[in-house]
C-alpha cells in the first residue's frame, strides 16, 4: 500500500469498522479451546497494532510487519513479546497456537503459499483465524488503493485455507450494512491488477459522531449474533476459523 493509504488506516484505528472487528476478534478468540498454560500467539500483517490489546487477553503475542509506518507504531505498543519484520513468508523457528492473519491474505499474491506456511506455524490443534474482504464482484478502485489481489467469496477461501487446515467455522460479517458499501462499489467496479493513470483512492469510513456510534452498534450487534452461531448468507468481509489437524 502506499502510505498516504497507510496513514489513512492509522487515522482511522479507532472508528466504528476498526471497533467493529475488534469485536468480533473477541468472539473468534473466545470460541477457541484453550491450551495448557499461557496461549503463544503470531498476528500477521499486525498493521499499527490496533488488534494487539483484543489478542493479549487471551495470551502472549507476537506480531509480523513489513511496512516502515506500521513497525514504528507497533514499537509503541506496550506488551509485545516479538516483532518480525520481514514480508510473509519468513524463515520461523517458532509455533503457535493461534495466527491471525485480519485482511492481510487478500494482498498476498500467492495465498495459498502463505496459507501452508501458516500451517507449519502451528502446533498440531492449534488454529488460524482471519478475515478476508467478501464479494469478487464488489472488487473496486478501493481495492485497487489497498493493493488487493483478490476479493473472496467462501468458495474460494476455503480452496486457500486447504489441506493441511481444516475449516472450522466460516461466515460473513458486516451483513446490516451491506447494501449501503456494494452499491457504489459495484458501480465502480475495477478488475484486479488494472493499471490507472492515476492512483485509486481507499474509501473513507469516517463518518460523523452519531453516525460512528450507530454503525458501531451494528457490527457489536451482529458479532454478538455471530456468538450464538447464525450463518449470515451475505456479508462486506468473510471470517474463518480453521485447525491444523493433529496429525498435520
Amino acid at each position: 500500500m502506499r502510505d498516504e493509504v497507510y496513514a489513512q488506516y492509522s487515522e482511522e484505528r479507532d472508528n466504528w469498522l476498526k471497533r467493529g472487528r475488534l469485536r468480533l476478534i473477541d468472539v473468534l478468540m473466545r470460541s477457541l479451546p484453550r491450551p495448557e498454560g499461557e496461549a503463544a500467539i503470531l498476528e500477521i500483517g499486525a498493521g499499527v497494532g490496533q488488534n494487539v490489546p483484543t489478542l493479549q487477553r487471551f495470551g502472549v503475542v507476537d506480531v509480523a510487519e513489513s511496512a516502515p509506518m506500521g513497525l514504528a507504531a507497533l514499537a509503541a505498543v506496550p506488551g509485545i513479546r516479538r516483532i518480525y519484520d520481514d514480508p510473509v513468508p519468513f524463515a520461523c523457528e517458532a509455533r503457535y497456537d493461534v495466527v491471525g492473519a485480519f485482511d492481510v491474505i487478500e494482498h498476498l499474491e500467492d495465498d495459498h503459499a502463505a496459507v501452508r506456511w501458516v500451517a507449519e506455524l502451528l502446533v498440531p490443534g492449534g488454529h488460524f483465524i482471519g478475515l478476508v474482504p467478501a464479494g469478487p464482484r464488489l472488487f473496486s478502485d478501493h481495492d485497487l488503493a489497498l493493493a488487493h489481489f483478490r476479493r473472496y467469496s467462501a468458495r474460494t477461501l476455503r480452496a486457500a485455507l486447504g489441506p493441511p487446515l481444516e475449516v472450522v467455522r466460516m461466515g460473513h460479517f458486516n451483513t446490516t450494512l451491506f447494501p449501503a458499501v456494494a452499491l457504489p462499489r459495484m458501480l465502480r467496479r475495477a478488475t484486479p491488477g488494472e493499471v490507472r493513470a492515476s492512483p485509486p483512492r481507499k474509501e473513507s469510513a469516517t463518518v460523523p459522531a452519531w453516525l460512528d456510534r450507530i454503525f458501531g452498534g451494528i457490527l457489536a450487534a451482529e458479532a454478538a449474533l455471530i456468538e450464538r452461531a447464525p450463518l449470515f448468507p451475505y456479508g462486506v468481509s468473510l471470517y474463518w476459523i480453521a485447525r491444523r489437524r493433529a496429525s498435520g
